[in-house]
C-alpha cells in the first residue's frame, strides 16, 4: 500500500466520553469504500475495541502501546513483546521505593486483560478501581502482592501521582530496558507514569513491514505517542494534544471532539464526506 492512516484511540480519534461519534464511524466507513487505508495504534487491548463498532478496520492494528501488532478481522496475533519478569520486578522497585502503588496490565491464559492492584494499595488506587468497576469494567483484581501475576504476560505497569515526582523516576525505570513515559489522563485525571516493553514506534516499524506502507502519516495527542510519530513520515496533532506531542507534530488540526482526525484524512485524500456531499 502506498499511505497508511494510523491513530491513537483515546483524545485523538475517540470524542471525549472515549467513543466513536456517529459522524467519524461514517466517515470511516467512506474513507474504507474509497480505498483510504487506515488503522489504530492504541494503548487499548482487542477488548478494549469495542467502541470502534461500526467502523470495521481492515489493516493490521498496534494495540498494547505498541506491544503487539494483530489482524483486525481474525485476531490473530502476528507479533508481540512482552515485559520480562525481571522488568517488572526492578520497575515495581522504583515505584515502591517513591512511595507509589502501580497498577499491573496482563493477559491472562485466554487472552483477557486483568489489571492488578494490591491488597495495601493508597487511597487513590481503590477510588480508582471502585470509579472503573462501576463504570461496568471487570478487569480489575486485589492480590496481596503483584508479584503472583508474574505468570501471566505483563504489558503495563502504571503509577499515577505528581509530574515532578513522576519525572524523576524515568531515568531509573529506563534503566530496565523497558520504555516508560509520561501520559496526562483522559478517562481518568491526573499524570501518570508508564511502563511497557516497547513504545508504539517499534509496533508501527513492525505494521510498516507487514503492510508494506510506503507512507505512514500518524496522529496522537498524548506522551505514548511519541513513538508513534518517531516510526511515522508525517506527523499529525489533535489541537487538544499536550505541549511535548504538538511540538513533536508537522501539523495540528482541530480537537478530537470535533472529528479532526476524519475531517483531515478526507482533506488529504479528496474525499468528500457526508455533510460536504
Amino acid at each position: 500500500m502506498d499511505t497508511l492512516y494510523l491513530t491513537d484511540l483515546d483524545g485523538t480519534l475517540l470524542d471525549g466520553r472515549g467513543r466513536l461519534s456517529p459522524f467519524s464511524a461514517r466517515a470511516l466507513r467512506r474513507l474504507y469504500d474509497a480505498g483510504v487505508a487506515v488503522s489504530v495504534a492504541t494503548g487499548r487491548a482487542m477488548e478494549g475495541l469495542h467502541v470502534l463498532e461500526g467502523a470495521p478496520f481492515r489493516a493490521p492494528l498496534v494495540l498494547l502501546g505498541g506491544a503487539r501488532v494483530r489482524e483486525a478481522e481474525s485476531g490473530k496475533i502476528l507479533w508481540e513483546r512482552t515485559l520480562t519478569q525481571a522488568q517488572v520486578r526492578a520497575a515495581l522497585a522504583v515505584f515502591r521505593g517513591a512511595g507509589l502503588c502501580p497498577l499491573l496490565y496482563t493477559q491472562d491464559a485466554a487472552d483477557a486483560q486483568r489489571v492488578y492492584f494490591e491488597r495495601g494499595a493508597d487511597e487513590n488506587v481503590h477510588a480508582y478501581v471502585a470509579a472503573m468497576r462501576a463504570a461496568g469494567d471487570g478487569r480489575f483484581r486485589r492480590v496481596e502482592r503483584l508479584e503472583e501475576r508474574l505468570g501471566e504476560k505483563a504489558f503495563y505497569l502504571t503509577a499515577r501521582g505528581a509530574e515532578e515526582q513522576l519525572s524523576l523516576l524515568l531515568p531509573q525505570l529506563l534503566k530496565t530496558g523497558a520504555y516508560a513515559y509520561l501520559y496526562h489522563g483522559i478517562r481518568a485525571e491526573g499524570c501518570f507514569l508508564e511502563v511497557t516493553p516497547v513504545s508504539k514506534r517499534e509496533g508501527v516499524e513492525e505494521l510498516r513491514r507487514l503492510t508494506r506502507a510506503g507512507r505512514i502519516v500518524a496522529f496522537g495527542d498524548n506522551g505514548n505517542d511519541a513513538g508513534l510519530f518517531a516510526a511515522a513520515d508525517l506527523r499529525v496533532a489533535v489541537g487538544n494534544a499536550t505541549p511535548g506531542i504538538r511540538a513533536l507534530a508537522d501539523r495540528v488540526i482541530g480537537e478530537n471532539t470535533r472529528d479532526a482526525v476524519v475531517r483531515c484524512i478526507a482533506e488529504m485524500e479528496g474525499v468528500r464526506l457526508e455533510e460536504e456531499a
